[in-house]
Parts: structure tokens; sequence; C-alpha cells
């Protein structure tokens, strides 16, 4: 032997943990040019990164038949199963956390992707045991990003690290959206999204105020309650991914309509995901102020109105509609924004950055 044997670095096994919809169903589609990858939160970017082995586990998926005990006997097996992994990655899952710190099982480094946690600490009551539980369980998470610095403060006002958490910019999937094709001539606004902070009474209000058609792509629930819609507003229920796109293609304008931060409903960051969609492809956006937009935008890039005010919706999209040449250029500095920094491949190798860096930190001990 002419020196000493290199050995070779096994790969960081990383598990990115989902449920809700399968998402194991939906990177099929993914594959076939169906749907855009920002539902993976970098999942399929990272799966080209030698130095890791990524996985991903559907908690939906549950047992069809056996009832309670089979459902437990899941729970715990995949309990079991995440102890395997080095690296944990979710946004839910907290109860398999929470076990993992009391049962005798090798704990993994766990990273949480902060969707609602805000909202969820400020629905709980003060002294509510749930409560208390989510924030022990917090304190003892590797790691949180947080989507907007106010999620991030508000996880420091009850006792989280700030060396523990960090902001990670939103990413939408820039090349699906942009790469679509040119923009079809239209003759409509566009509102999208299914999150229950959307405010589509609001929105409705401000229809019966102008002369244009309104188009909503939503689902059902979101709906609930809203009722004498004006001949000038249509709704989609829940299109494919492919449609949602052709629609934003042909849209005047985008218009994302949620409710005040302090109605505590839906997710903390209300809207990102179609504001940066409807960018993306270059669109003029009209959007409810929210406080996760200081972390991403100016108001030199989309147009913002006060919650729940449907005259002042009603102004700016009349306004917007009579210049069109200075939406246009305000569309075109977002489209360069999502293009640079808020898309998937961006925020994964912030992702990959983090994963590499707890796990050297945890094994170099």
């Amino acid at each position: 032997m002419n020196g000493p044997e290199k050995t070779k670095t096994k790969p960081i096994k990383v598990c990115f943990l989902f449920e809700g919809f399968s998402r194991t169903e939906l990177f099929k589609k993914y594959q076939h040019g169906e749907v855009p990858d920002s539902l993976f939160f970098g999942y399929n970017h990272l799966l080209h990164d030698s130095s890791l082995r990524v996985m991903l586990i559907d908690l939906n998926k549950r047992p069809s038949f056996g009832g309670f005990v089979a459902h437990n006997k899941r729970f715990f097996d995949i309990t079991k199963e995440l102890s395997n992994f080095d690296v944990v990655i979710s946004s839910v899952g907290l109860p398999y956390f929470i076990t993992q710190l009391v049962v005798p099982l090798r704990r993994p480094i766990w990273i949480f992707l902060n969707i609602n946690l805000s909202n969820v600490l400020k629905k709980r009551h003060f002294l509510s045991l749930k409560r208390w539980v989510l924030i022990l369980a917090l304190r003892r998470i590797d790691h949180i990003f947080c989507l907007s610095s106010r999620q991030m403060n508000e996880l420091m006002e009850v006792g989280i690290r700030q060396s523990n958490l960090s902001v990670l910019h939103f990413g939408v999937d820039y090349d699906f959206f942009a790469h679509a094709g040119g923009h079809a001539a239209s003759d409509y606004l566009l509102a999208v999204g299914r999150d229950v902070g959307r405010d589509y009474g609001t929105l409705i209000e401000a229809a019966r105020l102008i002369p244009y058609k309104v188009i909503i792509i939503t689902s059902k629930r979101n709906m609930v309650g809203v009722e004498n819609m004006p001949a000038n507003v249509s709704v989609l229920y829940d299109a494919p991914h492919t449609e949602v796109r052709r629609m934003y293609q042909g849209a005047l304008a985008v218009l994302v309509i949620s409710q005040p931060d302090d109605a505590f409903v839906g997710s903390d960051c209300s809207g990102q995901m179609t504001v940066l969609e409807a960018l993306a492809l270059g669109r003029p956006v009209i959007a409810t102020r929210k406080a996760w937009m200081s972390d991403y935008f100016s108001e030199e890039d989309i147009f913002i109105v006060p919650p729940r005010d449907p005259v002042m919706l009603a102004l700016k999209i009349n306004w917007v509609m009579e210049n069109q040449f200075e939406a246009s250029r305000m569309a075109n500095r977002g489209k360069k924004l999502v293009e640079t920094m808020f898309n998937t491949k961006s925020m994964s190798k912030i992702v990959g950055r983090k994963i590499k860096e707890l796990f050297h930190n945890k094994t170099n001990v």
C-alpha cells in the first residue's frame, strides 16, 4: 500500500416527511411536467446531491383496516423508521418528534419548516396544555426555518433560541411558470388560492364596483357563506396546475385577497405561493398587505391594499387597469426577484447547506 487508504464518506440519510395529499403521487405528476415542484420544499433538487441520500415518507397513507390498533402500530412503525435517518425535514409530524424525545430510540436531527406556528400559538389559550407542550417540543427542534421574520420573532418571544431559527425565503417553480410560453390575450382578472386565510367575500364586494370580469380558482370550502355572486364573477373549483398556469398567462392582473394577520386563520404567510407564481409569469399582482411581504417585496414590486376594504381594492384595480405600462414595469421587477431569489432551486440550496452544517456539527462533537 503506497499510502493511507481513503475512507469514503457515507451520504447523509435525509427524510422529507409530508402529510395531506400524497407527495409520492404528486412527484410522478411533477416528473411528467403536470405540476410545479413548489410543494416539495427542495426535495426534488436535493435528490441530485451525491452527498445526501434523500427519501420521502407520506403520513397520509393510513391502514385500510384494523382501526385504532392498526393506526397506532403505523404511528410507532414510522417513529422507529425515522430513527434510521440522520436528518428529518418536515412542516408536520411533531407528534413523531415528541415521541422520539421520550422513547429509547436514536433521534435524528430535526429541521422544521414553519408554515403556521404563529397562528396555531396565537389561537391557543395562553395556559393551554397543548400550547405549552408544543412550545417545549419546538425548543428541542434542532432548527426551524421560518418563511418570514415575523414568524421568527414570534417564536423567539416564546423562548425559542435565535441560533435555532432562520428565515428561509419561500420559492416556487420558476421554470414551470416562466417557460410555459407567451401570454394569451384576455379580458379577466384572476384570483387563485385555497388557503382558508383567503378573503373572497371582500373580493366579491369589490367586484360589484368594477366593470371587469373576475375569475376565482379555489375550493368549495372557500366559498361557503358567499352569496349573491355578481354577474361579472365566476368560480372554477380545484383546477389542475396546468390549467391554473394557463389562466395566469391570460390574466390582466392577479388578485390575492387575504384575511388580516390578526385574524389568525390559514397559513402564517397566506398568499405567498400565489403571489410568487403570478410574478414568475410576469403578471401584475394586487394583494392584501401581509407582514411576510416586507421580507420579499417593496411597494415597487406589487400593488398592496389594506385588508377587508373592498372600496380601496376596487380603486386599486381600476388604477392598475388604467395604467398598464406602470403595472407591467412593476410585474417585470417582481418576475426578476422570483427568477433570482424566490425559487425552489435557491430554496433547496439553503436547505442543503443547513442539513450538512447541522450533521457535521453533531458528528464532530
